[in-house]
């Protein structure tokens, strides 16, 4: 197994977030319903969505999932929680997108590693 973490294993942010959520709702973090609320939540926080926003979508997950609301303080702990790991892989994805474009154009050379 690669070392490092998620972000350096260049895992999906849809899976660190099915692992936030299944840990925060004490829930399997396959289910194939996590994933799809992980999918939203990316898309509300690619569309600028703040994390009172993203609060207030965990009570609907919540109730979709039938899982007891977390407590609000929680919810929002959570809530900031998902939208610094959205944010972070999609600083990520566009920053790896750009150097494989500089590569690609000849703007840029890749870095042997030494100093």
């Amino acid at each position: 197994m690669p070392r490092g973490n998620w972000v350096d294993r260049g895992d999906s942010i849809e899976s660190a977030h099915s692992r936030e959520l299944g840990y925060a709702i004490e829930r399997s973090t396959n289910d194939p319903e996590l994933r799809a609320h992980a999918l939203i939540i990316r898309g509300m926080v690619e569309a600028d969505s703040t994390e009172v926003h993203v609060a207030g979508y965990l009570r609907t997950v919540a109730v979709a999932l039938d899982q007891p609301e977390p407590e609000p303080t929680l919810r929002r702990t959570i809530a900031i929680a998902l939208r610094h790991i959205a944010k972070t892989g999609l600083v990520r994805d566009t920053a790896a997108r750009r150097a494989a474009e500089l590569q690609r154009t000849g703007c840029v050379r890749r870095s042997s590693g030494r100093r």
